[in-house]
């Protein structure tokens, strides 16, 4: 997984099989940082270099944990255990969407906290199609304009849906399924 906010500052985190590895970037090189709780791959990440998400992964893990920059700690785990799911937002107010869990494909769930509090994940309304291995969702600190398009239900799908933060709606496909 990874987040970051610019091309100076990043940071990357576990890795396949089960890394519990951390590295930052600093616009020129990369460092060592400090170890994940739970060792995954295929984790979703979102947030900056000092204040980041790690959301779930293999083996449909439910852990959510916080960087600070520096160091790890566990957060409130999610609600529905899955891997290749995608996020967008910002440490305090995410959104994750997708993922591979037979029982979730179309999930959807929003965390919101205070800064470095522990906050609670929160099912949303779940997608129009479901699909894992998103390929890609766009959308800003809040949870209430979100788009999803592409993945994989089972084959390459090309849909796009938007999210307002009560419910989905399709809009233009994407050119080529992904």
């Amino acid at each position: 997984g990874g987040a970051g906010a610019s091309s100076n500052a990043a940071v990357a985190f576990g890795g396949n099989p089960t890394k519990t590895c951390t590295e930052s970037y600093n616009g020129t090189t990369w460092a060592a940082g400090g170890s994940m709780s739970t060792g995954r791959s295929y984790v979703s990440g979102n947030g900056t270099a000092i204040d980041a998400l790690a959301i779930g992964g293999n083996t449909q893990c439910f852990c959510t944990e916080r960087f600070n920059g520096v160091t790890w700690s566990n957060i409130s785990n999610l609600n529905v255990g899955r891997l290749f799911g995608a996020s967008a937002g910002s440490a305090n107010s995410t959104f994750f969407a997708g993922g591979l869990n037979p029982s979730a494909l179309s999930c959807v769930e929003e965390f919101i906290c205070a800064d470095y509090q522990v906050g609670t994940w929160t099912a949303g309304a779940n997608m129009i199609t479901a699909r894992g291995y998103l390929a890609g969702i766009a959308g800003g600190a809040t949870a209430n304009a979100h788009l999803v398009y592409g993945g994989c239900s089972p084959s390459v799908v090309s849909c796009t849906e938007a999210y307002d933060g009560t419910s989905w709606s399709t809009t233009s496909a994407l050119a080529t399924a992904r």
